[in-house]
């Protein structure tokens, strides 16, 4: 009983931090379907060695025997290829969605194990028993109605995962009694590692030759194409250890379910659920909801009531198992449990990510903050409190030179940052045209600007929220998926809200309303969701929109050109704003000073953190105003904007002119 008590401890520490690393490689870094397969097939090789070193060498020749068995190989095809599909919807559900809502769906698995069983085995559960699982599916119903931001195919994955899931189990239960295995004098936990290696390897080889032809159908794919050599590093480093968690939590599984029937194993996956739901708001800073913790309380409720009144088994095939029952040798489950203990520490990346900041044992990039339509680190609704925030626009690395090289603007960034961490703002918001370089011109070129202004900001004070913005250099004048894909993966969401101190923030994909191109689904996604956001009856004190290009420069009715947007869309955009109580709109583009006011809305645009564009005196809506690029502390600059309980002040200052301390 202790040792299994131990295998399921460590069962659920590993799983825990395999959905922290794949969560962190397969969002943040947008990793490729190879990179996936890397992992399982090095998974499968550290469960061979495993199988060699916890097994003597007669065991091993017995071991052999068995693998060469017909029957036994017969019956390994349907559990790998299960295996591999669970893997593979997993890990898709992951990517397209957070590791709470994931792993809240998957919370539902008993309900498939109960169905499975019935049509498979034959096995019906009392009405005692479907109550309890029927109670742990309601938890998990209660938790995901919580998550108003969903993305509906990822949780399709994570639903699909939980078939697979249930029919490897089901499957693999079955297999434990092929007549090879009963008569082959193993140890429950010796058939265990065997069957996960046979599964481990087979699922590999289905992965591989179903990958051609996912590829195929997706040429491109929505994972980081050029990674600079750091963040390559991290992602080789985070694969490792993906590795290791994943096989070790898989041979716990197992052993685990040699032990138990496939609908307790199913309830206990749901306890452990509700660990990695809440170990991993923990370890990300997250916060759970009161919604969520009353669904997943009763989730658990569920799992421990049916752990009181699940029936002893009838003799089937599924309760039929060799002779021996233990579960490995000591030193493998002691190796296990330590292993999940020292690992947190172990799986920090040799090369910190650049902007990389430590939240209990798990890296989260700064410039990924911005996923499902929030900011990770700016969720709070609290009572309106003074405070400021700062401005940086058009860092732009590469105008000043053409793409050629871009140390001036880099020297700005770094003088901003130093700024920053001086006067400890509530958030930093960087409007847009992170880099010169757009993404369809030179894609090493444009890899090369985001990584040298990503380790600049990633000197900023990991208590400063970052906000960042999207601007046409970002995403081309013309959006097309690969270069909204690539932005994703470099910055997070493109629009999003955030809420702090009193105040909300709404930042707009200000280039969907010039020319959304490919993407045209997106931009009305966008504005039904800016709408509705602004609808919201959430109080707040202020309310700011953060775009790149400014709807007017002075006046809400001027001429169209091309700083401004179109004179019809302007309209309508503006009157939503001001019909939602915003007290003012923020924006870069035009690289100088420009502002003005609708009604009670002010129109704040600001001049460039890197290279300002001299004004020729010509019509200042369109291109002819823009003379040579300077650069310099005497003409970049920032802005500071103190938000009052009644009103906000701002003020841009050149680099070289910074007060000392910004008083609210």
């Amino acid at each position: 009983m202790i040792k299994l008590f131990l295998v399921g401890l460590a069962w659920f520490s590993h799983s825990l931090q395999f959905a922290l690393c794949a969560s962190e490689l397969l969002k943040s870094r947008r990793a490729s379907a190879y990179e996936s397969l890397l992992y399982q097939l090095a998974a499968g090789g550290i469960g061979a060695l495993v199988v060699l070193l916890a097994t003597s060498f007669a065991r091993r020749r017995a071991i052999w025997q068995c693998t060469t068995d017909a029957e036994l190989l017969k019956a390994t095809i349907l559990p790998a290829g299960t295996y591999a599909l669970t893997v593979w919807s997993t890990n898709a559900a992951l990517q397209g969605t957070s590791i709470g809502l994931t792993f809240i769906i998957k919370a539902v698995e008993p309900l498939f194990a109960v169905v499975l069983v019935v049509l498979l085995v034959g096995i019906y559960p009392t009405s005692k028993e479907l109550l309890a699982v029927f109670v742990a599916v309601a938890g998990c119903v209660v938790t995901v109605a919580s998550n108003l931001e969903v993305e509906w195919m990822a949780v399709a994955f994570a639903f699909a995962s939980n078939l697979f899931q249930q029919l490897r189990n089901i499957l693999g239960k079955r297999s434990m009694t092929i007549p090879s295995l009963m008569d082959s004098g193993l140890s429950k936990g010796e058939v265990s590692l065997l069957l996960v290696m046979l599964w481990s390897f087979g699922g590999v080889l289905l992965s591989l030759a179903l990958t051609p032809a996912l590829l195929y159908l997706n040429p491109e794919p929505a994972f980081v194409t050029h990674e600079s050599p750091i963040h390559k590093a991290h992602s080789t480093h985070m694969v490792q250890w993906m590795a290791i968690h994943f096989s070790t939590y898989q041979i716990c599984s197992i052993l685990v379910l040699s032990a138990v029937t496939p609908v307790m194993h199913s309830l206990a996956n749901s306890l452990k659920r509700g660990i990695i739901i809440f170990g991993s708001a923990l370890a990300l800073g997250l916060a759970i909801s009161t919604q969520q913790g009353v669904g997943i309380t009763i989730t658990l409720v569920g799992v421990y009531c049916y752990s009181l009144w699940k029936q002893a088994p009838a003799p089937t095939t599924l309760s039929k198992s060799p002779q021996k029952t233990d579960l490995g040798p000591w030193w493998l489950v002691i190796t296990t449990v330590a292993l999940s203990l020292i690992s947190g520490i172990a799986v920090q990346p040799h090369a910190p990510l650049p902007g990389s900041f430590q939240a209990g044992q798990v890296n989260v990039t700064k410039f990924h903050a911005a996923h499902h339509r929030q900011h990770t680190q700016l969720q709070t609704d609290e009572t309106f409190e003074p405070h400021f925030f700062i401005v940086l626009a058009d860092p732009q690395l590469g105008l000043y030179h053409a793409n050629e090289k871009w140390q001036e603007e880099l020297d700005m960034v770094k003088a901003s940052v130093e700024h920053i961490n001086r006067l400890k703002p509530a958030y930093v918001v960087i409007a847009g045209d992170l880099a010169h370089c757009q993404p369809s011109n030179n894609a090493d070129v444009r890899r090369r600007q985001v990584a040298d202004l990503q380790a600049a900001l990633a000197k900023v004070d990991n208590s400063i929220p970052l906000v960042f913005v999207s601007g046409n250099h970002d995403l081309g004048n013309r959006v097309t998926r690969a270069s909204l894909r690539q932005y994703h993966a470099d910055f997070g969401d493109d629009f999003f809200r955030f809420s702090i101190k009193g105040t909300q923030g709404f930042v707009l994909n200000t280039q969907f309303f010039e020319d959304a191109g490919e993407c045209k689904v997106e931009a009305a996604t966008q504005r039904a969701w800016f709408e509705e956001a602004l609808a919201d009856s959430t109080l707040a004190r202020h309310r700011f929109v953060f775009g790149h290009i400014p709807p007017f420069i002075y006046q809400p009715d001027e001429d169209d050109g091309y700083f401004n947007m179109e004179p019809g869309l302007r309209t309508d955009l503006l009157k939503l704003a001001k019909e939602g109580g915003v007290s003012a709109w923020f924006a870069g583009h035009y690289h100088r000073e420009a502002g003005g006011r609708d009604e009670n809305m002010e129109m704040i645009t600001t001049s460039s953190v890197g290279s300002a564009l001299s004004d020729t005196g010509l019509d200042p809506l369109g291109k002819e105003s823009c003379g040579p690029p300077q650069v310099g502390v005497e003409v970049s600059g920032l802005r500071v904007v103190v938000v009052k309980a009644d009103s906000i002040e701002h003020q841009f200052y050149v680099l070289g002119m910074v007060p000392a301390k910004v008083h609210v």
